[in-house]
């Protein structure tokens, strides 16, 4: 299920955070009626909401925060209120639409100046990039995946640690412009340390994303660079 995003009040100097979520069916462009949602702030989940009306399946769009007709939350117990929301806050969205499952998160770099290139004039995101840690069988990489091509300029990838030291890293990528790079790092990274990642995407527009090393659990084996 493709999830469709508009940052309501991106250009307001006000803190709260306020979305609206369409949902779609990917195959086919069918709406998709609405029937669970979960919260996480940093990864922690702080909000669950449930449909209760089983006869209503007419929930193709959501404003957040509200709670929806027919919809009850779940967790936490014994709550009817939401929790307050603001545009510095790190979530993540999960749905369930008839039977389909969709995805968002939210990122508190998309309300800064030098990233509202991402959204359109009425705040719509026109481009979502993704940097994730992968821990493999001999060097672990960067993942970086965005839902537009753009043009590799090699020399604006940088990596640094929390110390602000540059890490060390090979590019790898199989064609140019691409929406898919792998940075191959020199050294391995304990689980929770924090990776800041810089580089010129779309248009020439910087991107910077901060990134969590996940625990050797996650660990790969088979096609690391078969996304490229």
């Amino acid at each position: 299920m493709s999830v469709f995003v508009t940052f309501k009040n991106i250009d307001s100097s006000k803190d709260n955070l306020q979305l609206h979520f369409e949902f779609v069916r990917m195959i086919n462009d069918e709406k998709k009626s609405l029937n669970r949602i979960w919260i996480y702030r940093n990864d922690s989940l702080v909000l669950e909401l449930e449909n209760q009306d089983y006869l209503n399946d007419s929930i193709y769009s959501w404003n957040f925060p509200s709670i929806p007709k027919g919809f009850k939350i779940t967790y936490p117990d014994s709550t009817n209120t939401f929790p307050s929301f603001y545009k510095s806050d790190n979530l993540r969205f999960e749905f369930l639409a008839s039977g389909a499952y969709g995805s968002w998160l939210y990122k508190p770099n998309y309300s800064l100046p030098e990233f509202r290139w991402l959204f359109d004039l009425e705040g719509k995101q026109k481009i979502n990039i993704g940097c994730h840690y992968e821990r493999w069988l001999g060097k672990d990489i960067i993942s970086i995946e965005s839902t537009k091509e753009f043009m590799i300029n090699n020399s604006s990838f940088r990596v640094f640690d929390t110390d602000n030291q540059q890490i060390d890293f090979e590019i790898k990528y199989k064609r140019n412009p691409t929406n898919k790079v792998a940075l191959v790092l020199d050294k391995k990274f304990k689980k929770g340390t924090l990776l800041k990642v810089n580089f010129q995407a779309n248009n020439g527009n910087m991107y910077s994303e901060t990134i969590k090393v996940p625990g050797k659990s996650d660990i790969g084996i088979a096609g690391k660079y078969g996304g490229l």
